[in-house]
């Protein structure tokens, strides 16, 4: 809303742009406004960093002559869900034609010293995660940002807010299982009419690995013989 539909500068505003109400989820929608001070940065890219962290989607479309921004959630159509039929995607259906599945560790962290105001032996620091030992993959997270407002806020609750800063940020830490594959377009299910953009899915390979994947991007290509789809998405891996 600052940027685009009502911000300070009149001559960044953009005609006939509206805001919609969110799209199938019902969860409380986080403030990221006061909690978050950009400088600089593309409005899209940071939607689309945001949206990944939450698992939710970002579109605009055209109607009636006006430009409509939405957030929206898709519909788990996995396993471990009874509210709609399955849709999953493998050979056994005939409509997985290949897959590969790779694991990523990297930059993965379930532990943290995060590291606030101050200097030296003065600096306020704060240790998170339960792991312990050989389990334990301990990073380190600046947390200098978080300010104290000249420590009129309590020690008790900044050292809270740098755990709270902290989780959030290990968060984008996590273990990657990626599972990218090729499908049959015009297989047992279709595009649009079974499954849609955002919706999370069940992928089982030849050697039975599964894994629940959001769609985040459909890719078509098309030969003499059919419609095949490239299908990237986000959830237990990617696809």
């Amino acid at each position: 809303i600052d940027n685009v539909i009502d911000p300070a500068d009149s001559a960044r505003k953009i005609d006939d742009f509206m805001l919609d109400a969110e799209q199938g989820f019902t969860e409380e929608m986080i403030d990221t406004e006061s909690d978050n001070q950009l400088i600089g940065e593309k409005i899209s890219e940071w939607l689309s960093n945001i949206c990944e962290q939450y698992s939710i989607g970002w579109d605009i479309y055209i109607k009636g002559g006006k430009y409509h921004f939405k957030v929206y959630k898709g519909t788990d159509r996995t396993y471990d869900q009874s509210d709609v039929p399955p849709v999953v995607f493998s050979p056994e259906f005939d409509n997985l034609i290949r897959s590969t599945v790779t694991e990523d560790i990297t930059d993965f962290c379930n532990a943290a010293i995060v590291a606030g105001e101050g200097e030296g032996t003065a600096q306020r620091i704060v240790s998170i995660g339960d792991a312990s030992g050989l389990d334990r993959y301990e990073g380190y997270i600046d947390a200098s940002s978080v300010s104290s407002n000249g420590k009129i806020i309590t020690l008790d609750t900044y050292m809270q807010m740098l755990r709270d800063y902290g989780n959030e940020q290990l968060k984008k830490s996590q273990q990657t299982i990626k599972v990218e594959g090729e499908i049959y377009a015009n297989g047992v299910y279709k595009l649009n009419e079974d499954y849609f953009l955002g919706d999370l899915v069940q992928i089982e390979n030849e050697y039975k690995i599964s894994a629940q994947a959001r769609i985040i991007e459909i890719i078509y290509s098309e030969d003499e013989n059919d419609l095949s789809g490239m299908r990237h998405g986000r959830g237990g891996g990617e696809w």
